[in-house]
């Protein structure tokens, strides 16, 4: 295996971070730059702290890509980083350098390889990524940035879901690791969000069978959302979550919502499409169906969009980087932010940038008018 520099390229990922929060950038210019980051990792070494959360995005986004919910791993990555702030792997790396929580770099080195060779949405390495940030001890009612700081069976209490500061408080039944389960359970749940401690359960091995542990199912079954383990579809078979479709296929939304769906083969640029999320990927993807010539195109900056939910920004037929989509107006569209920082905004809309939000002005009364303030970043 080819060895990496001691930085794995982090200042290179790091610095494509910084100017895709500018206004205005060209999502090409960051997705070459991250280009160099991807290029220099790869090592059996431990994993520099510094390195450890652009690492697992990009171990992340590569199995989205194989899973077909993104076009482009690294566009994947560019998104990811942008949106992604306040992440909880980035609290809990600044709670490390906080000197509230230890950090094994060889346990994140295990994680990361344990990405490779994962094809599927479910499949996700929770028990080889457990253990890489642990040891700690703030008790309740003291300041804590993330649940792994505080006493077992405490967690800590965010403000706001983008919040990088809480309060350690007890009454937590959920978990991080099997180690703070009972013994003979494990902790069921999609690393690093929260778990339950629960039995074990081998993974479902016919259909109709009852989903394992992990939503695990036998090799040719997935874990569908309300009847156990079934088959995988074919080319026009109904599904109903991202792994249902065989190698090839996307289980796509007919209706833009989680309504009537279809595996559909994964198009790419000029080929036929028939729905909004046919094209590339299903949740990263650089281009989108034109509902009208049917065909995939590239993302647009004014072109007919279908979603404005903040978590499908790099999913809804704009382009991220530039534009977002406006449902002031039918039909939906595509517009250029407009706000910088400081300027005023309409709460719950995205026109002050991807890495930055409408804060609402308190002394509205309507509640909907607001400043631009830049996404909460989480340091020590």
């Amino acid at each position: 295996m080819r060895r990496a520099s001691p930085r794995c390229g982090s200042a290179v990922l790091w610095s494509a971070m910084d100017n895709s929060r500018a206004r205005g950038p060209s999502v090409g210019v960051v997705v070459a730059m991250l280009a160099g980051y991807l290029a220099a990792c790869g090592s059996s070494d431990g994993v520099p702290i510094d390195d450890f959360v652009p690492a697992y995005y990009a171990a992340e986004c590569a199995t989205w890509t194989r899973a077909r919910l993104s076009s482009d791993q690294t566009y994947c990555v560019a998104v990811q980083s942008t949106l992604r702030p306040s992440d909880r792997l980035v609290r809990e790396v600044a709670a490390v350098k906080a000197g509230k929580v230890k950090y094994d770099g060889q346990r994140a080195r295990e994680c990361l390889d344990a990405f490779a060779g994962i094809s599927d949405y479910e499949s996700n390495p929770l028990r080889a990524c457990q253990g890489i940030f642990r040891g700690g001890n703030t008790p309740d009612g003291a300041g804590c940035l993330d649940t792994v700081e505080c006493h077992r069976g405490s967690y800590c209490a965010l403000a706001t879901t983008d919040a990088c500061a809480g309060v350690c408080t007890s009454g937590w039944t959920g978990c991080l690791e099997d180690s703070q389960c009972a013994k003979g359970q494990v902790c069921d749940g999609p690393w690093p969000s929260d778990g339950k401690c629960v039995t074990p359960v081998r993974p479902g091995a016919t259909v109709d069978s009852s989903c394992g542990t992990w939503q695990a199912c036998q090799p040719g079954l997935y874990c569908s959302l309300w009847n156990g383990c079934q088959l995988q579809g074919n080319e026009g078979d109904s599904c109903d979550w991202f792994s249902g479709c065989t190698a090839g296929l996307v289980c796509t939304s007919e209706t833009g919502t989680f309504g009537s769906h279809i595996c559909r083969r994964v198009a790419a640029k000029g080929e036929p499409c028939q729905t909004d999320y046919q094209c590339g990927g299903l949740i990263w993807s650089t281009i989108t169906c034109d509902m009208t010539l049917h065909v995939c195109v590239d993302n647009t900056s004014d072109g007919p969009c279908f979603s404005v939910d903040s978590d499908s920004r790099a999913a809804n037929g704009c382009d991220p980087f530039t534009s977002y989509c406006d449902d002031s107006t039918l039909p939906l569209t595509c517009r250029p932010y407009t706000a910088a920082i400081g300027d005023p905004c309409t709460v719950n809309r995205f026109g002050c940038g991807l890495s930055a939000k409408c804060q609402p002005d308190p002394t509205d009364s309507t509640g909907k008018n607001g400043f631009c303030v830049a996404s909460t970043v989480c340091t020590p």
